[in-house]
């Protein structure tokens, strides 16, 4: 995505890519679910790790 110019904005150091926690929050919320990944059990309720 991002080299698609469609992610969130980024910032270069060297050759790492760095995200601003602000940035993945602001593009987050424009996105919506994005992923496709349901988030949901299927009860309804929220997922949880297999170790809980």
């Amino acid at each position: 995505m991002r080299r698609r110019g469609e992610g969130p904005l980024f910032r270069r150091h060297g050759r790492h890519v760095r995200y601003h926690v602000d940035d993945l929050d602001s593009w987050s919320r424009q996105s919506g679910n994005a992923s496709g990944l349901d988030t949901r059990n299927d009860d309804g309720g929220p997922r949880r790790s297999p170790r809980q």
